[in-house]
């Protein structure tokens, strides 16, 4: 009777431990600071720079990685299968994790607190030496953090269901829409954004950067090259074959008039002058990202402000977003009514896109240096106009020329 008794007190002690995490979880967004914490001319200091620092290294190094651990240890003690065991001891085992999550939880909001207290963007423009502390760096860390309080409050309140039912009959748990599965499948989706928190504070500058442009390069970029592909496919397979064709025809002599080009293949050969650029532009973005065969053997100067950083990175992020809506704009002309007001939409579309890769390049080749890869580094000098890619530039400049050129002629006849 008296174990019985300690089981039910121990059940409500972790349902309770497990509730007040859930709870804390959901506190003030990290990404914004109190006004209190304001100031007219906000400062910070070299010793102030290290303790951030220190703060974000304990993150990366002890507390992430140990919130991990914790939590494979809760799926390991209220297993279904192996909770009813011994009950007693996994409610033990279960308490303790709980206190131990709780002063983990409690670590991290107080290096969440220091950072946004410290309001790094007021310093964006001079953070070039505050390392892992810099804005750049930081603002990624804390919306990750956000991210991983909102799915462990959700993990907690599912382990707090399974204690207060886990000895009621299965057909009450399907009636409550418990599953163990899903505490699990909540769990990994924690483990993967703890991951993605620790990678953050791990990575270099340029390969925040990457990840950025990545995004784009899959979000849009490629969706955009591949209906264009499709969208030329099928003009052309329609241009092969028109429903319309007069077969009484195909023997008439041909004579000194030259056909006149239909409405179709005036837009198949625009299209098709538009694919080089497109084309070329991804080949551009695969020179700076990292791909299963190939990685860029180049960096960036590591010596840069978040501002810098910023501007970097949204001249390619933005060349690549544009890209995509020139494609699209492309696809969309054949269905076009307004012809004239289209194309002077394309024409838009299409310098807008040749402007942002102009600033990309431009900016790439202020800030990108040769990857040391033995005794001797390069010379600081060599940079993306001497010696990167200048070719695949010079070609995607071409295809851009050969476009304008195709684009005038389509627009006068």
């Amino acid at each position: 009777m008296l174990d019985s008794e300690n089981t039910v007190k121990l059940e409500s002690d972790v349902c309770k431990a497990f509730e007040s995490m859930s709870k804390s979880c959901w506190r003030r967004s990290s990404l914004s600071a109190p006004e209190e914490y304001y100031d007219d001319e906000p400062t910070i200091s070299t010793d102030q720079i290290n303790v951030l620092t220190s703060l974000l290294i304990k993150m990366r190094t002890t507390l992430l990685p140990s919130l991990r651990q914790r939590m494979s240890d809760l799926l390991v003690f209220l297993d279904a299968s192996h909770f009813p065991k011994d009950p007693q001891t996994n409610l033990w085992a279960t308490l303790e994790i709980t206190s131990q999550l709780a002063d983990i939880l409690e670590q991290i909001r107080t290096t969440v607190r220091a950072v946004t207290r410290a309001r790094l963007n007021a310093f964006e423009y001079q953070d070039h030496f505050h390392g892992i502390a810099k804005r750049h760096r930081t603002d990624p860390v804390l919306q990750k953090v956000d991210d991983i309080r909102y799915s462990l409050s959700a993990v907690f309140e599912r382990h707090a269901e399974f204690i207060q039912d886990w000895k009621c009959p299965l057909e009450e748990k399907v009636a409550k829409k418990f599953s163990e599965t899903s505490v699990s499948a909540q769990t990994t989706i924690t483990f993967e954004l703890i991951d993605g928190g620790i990678q953050l504070l791990t990575k270099s500058d340029f390969c925040i950067i990457q990840d950025n442009w990545q995004l784009t390069v899959t979000h849009h970029y490629d969706k955009g090259l591949a209906k264009l592909i499709e969208h030329i496919i099928i003009q052309s397979n329609q241009a092969r074959n028109p429903a319309d064709t007069d077969l009484s025809n195909t023997h008439a002599p041909e004579i000194e008039i030259k056909p006149v080009q239909t409405a179709r293949s005036r837009h198949l050969t625009l299209l098709r002058s538009a694919l080089p650029l497109v084309k070329l532009g991804r080949l551009f973005f695969n020179k700076l990202l990292v791909t299963p065969i190939s990685r860029p053997p180049f960096t960036i100067n590591d010596i840069m402000s978040s501002i810098e950083l910023t501007h970097l990175n949204h001249q390619t992020y933005l060349f690549s977003y544009q890209m995509s809506n020139f494609a699209k704009r492309l696809v969309g002309l054949s269905d076009s009514n307004r012809f004239r007001s289209y194309v002077a939409s394309l024409q838009k579309e299409f310098e807008d896109t040749m402007d942002y890769f102009d600033a990309s390049t431009e900016s790439l080749s202020h800030h990108l240096v040769h990857l040391y890869t033995d005794q001797l580094p390069f010379p600081r000098s060599k940079t993306l106009s001497d010696d990167r890619f200048p070719l695949l530039i010079d070609k995607l400049l071409l295809a851009a020329k050969n476009f304008r050129i195709a684009l005038e002629r389509f627009r006068n006849e």
